[in-house]
């Protein structure tokens, strides 16, 4: 028999505070955190990556407490993108990898492409003259 709470709900979609002002909020946020970055590990860590999972709900956290700030100055704005780019580091780390680039087209791909469009320059131009 299958049951049903909050955090079963939390596998399928993360966990995000409305606001980012108690104790309570905080703990869970940390704790859902940590257990999909452990269920991407296949619920296997060592330390060093228990150390780098913790460092990354925390500064998940950060970034969410400190991106809901209204009235953030450029200080903490520049904070804010630091904290993005050590979060983005630690998960690299961790073994979630950045979307790779398309691999390039062949030539003959981009000729035919080219001409393709050439040919629809050349008749949208012809039909603009004709209208005229």
């Amino acid at each position: 028999m299958a049951t049903t709470n909050a955090h079963a709900a939390a596998k399928t979609r993360p966990y995000i505070p409305r606001r980012y002002d108690s104790a309570r909020t905080r703990t869970r946020f940390i704790s859902d955190r940590r257990a999909l970055l452990l269920e991407h590990l296949h619920g296997v860590a060592t330390y060093p990556q228990l150390l780098l999972i913790e460092r990354v709900a925390m500064l998940e956290w950060e970034i969410g407490r400190r991106m809901a700030q209204p009235d953030r100055t450029e200080h903490m704005s520049r904070k804010v993108m630091a904290m993005h780019n050590h979060l983005r580091l630690s998960l690299v780390a961790l073994g979630f990898h950045e979307t790779p680039p398309p691999p390039p087209k062949p030539i003959g791909q981009l000729a035919r492409e080219f001409e393709a469009s050439e040919a629809a320059t050349r008749r949208r131009r012809s039909r603009q003259g004709a209208a005229a």
